[in-house]
């Protein structure tokens, strides 16, 4: 009963990691949707570890919980600097509005 548990919090954190990273996908040169690698990290991936972490607390103790939130964690960080900027440029791609 718990391993279906703790598989179930896995696929269910792991669902929303990856619902998080499709819907993050945005514009990254205009100014009213500045995105980069940082941002990313710091909005998602650390709120997310912050999350998963909180939900391996209330389960018995399991150190591979606690694993699988930090290896998500790198996961997502990984996922941020391949797809946003360092920093963001000027607006030249910007279309006026």
């Amino acid at each position: 009963m718990r391993r279906t548990f703790f598989a179930g919090l896995i696929a269910v954190m792991a669902t929303i990691l990856i619902a998080g990273e499709a819907s993050a996908v945005t514009s990254m040169s205009c100014a009213t949707n500045r995105h980069t690698a940082n941002i990313c990290k710091q909005r998602d991936c650390d709120r997310n570890l912050a999350d998963n972490l909180a939900a391996c607390r209330e389960l018995p103790l399991n150190k591979a919980c606690e694993e699988m939130a930090q290896s998500q964690k790198r996961r997502c960080d990984q996922f941020c600097d391949e797809q946003y900027p360092k920093e963001v440029d000027g607006e030249a791609d910007c279309a006026d509005k």
